[in-house]
């Protein structure tokens, strides 16, 4: 049985099929917990969900967020990418924004 949050990001996937958009970034925010069920709060490290069309949902969020965020991402059926103190986690979703473009 598909979560009410599975439903929702499913139904943004079929949507921006049909809208024409490749992928969108949702930050923390009421749109990301509607979507995941992740209450974030907004801070000075990126967190953020990135959305394709052809590809698995996959947050993106601090490594000392990893944990708590993994427990919700798992059970909606998102991919969880942890960025430690020295990655970069901006080119690393503009390259996952970019492979789905390519795709």
């Amino acid at each position: 049985m598909r979560s009410v949050h599975s439903t929702r990001l499913a139904a943004l996937s079929a949507n921006m099929i049909d809208a024409g958009p490749d992928g969108v970034l949702v930050t923390p925010g009421s749109d990301l917990r509607y979507l995941t069920g992740n209450a974030v709060h907004p801070s000075e490290r990126l967190t953020c969900l990135v959305v394709t069309t052809d590809r698995t949902p996959t947050l993106i969020c601090p490594v000392l967020k990893a944990p708590r965020a993994e427990v919700n991402a798992t059970a909606v059926g998102i991919a969880v990418h942890a960025w430690g103190e020295t990655d970069d986690p901006y080119a690393w979703s503009r390259g996952s924004a970019a492979a789905a473009h390519a795709g």
